[in-house]
């Protein structure tokens, strides 16, 4: 699977390509890709699973964009969710 991930996370912009085995796998080097740009705030983001940090991603998109969007109970529904609002591209499955 392959996605492009375009997004700003605390004044860090995210632009670009990655490529995983699976959508668990995918979520994971996402997790880890945007906690590299964190610093210390980083560490606390790898103790998330897959769903944990989705979840959380969407809460922050809520906060700061003044949105209600549910928070995703699968890892679909979070590629879904991150396709819907422009901030993942799936390259290929």
């Amino acid at each position: 699977m392959k996605v492009r991930v375009k997004l700003s996370v605390e004044g860090n912009d995210v632009d670009e390509t990655i490529e995983a085995a699976s959508l668990d796998a995918l979520i994971l080097a996402m997790r880890d890709r945007v906690a590299a740009d964190m610093g210390w705030k980083g560490l606390l983001l790898k103790t998330l699973t897959p769903l944990q940090f989705a979840q959380e991603s969407v809460k922050r998109y809520n906060e700061v964009y003044a949105k209600n969007q549910p928070l995703p109970q699968s890892l679909e529904e979070f590629l879904d969710f991150g396709q819907a609002t422009g901030k993942l591209s799936v390259i290929e499955r």
